[in-house]
């Protein structure tokens, strides 16, 4: 199955202010990266470092942080300043 069709696999879901959000489910989601990997090659050597340890954190089955948890987790780290 290509993303085309992955992504129309999307269900339309009104969030409680109102707005609407296409939610994937997971095993979708990561088909669709996973697709994407495979055409994506980082430009500088920044970008080579960062998708290295991310392929290595994904080797090893290490959990991931979604948005949320990101800025939940940087915030922490800075002493709970924005």
């Amino acid at each position: 199955m290509g993303i085309t069709e992955l992504v129309k696999s999307a269900e339309l879901v009104t969030d409680d202010k109102g707005n609407k959000k296409a939610v994937l489910d997971w095993e979708v989601w990561k088909e669709i990266v996973t697709i994407l990997e495979g055409h994506l090659q980082p430009k500088t050597e920044l970008g080579r470092q960062l998708w290295e340890a991310r392929a290595e954190i994904l080797a090893s089955g290490m959990p991931t942080f979604n948005r949320e948890e990101l800025e939940r987790e940087i915030t922490a780290r800075r002493g709970g300043q924005q």
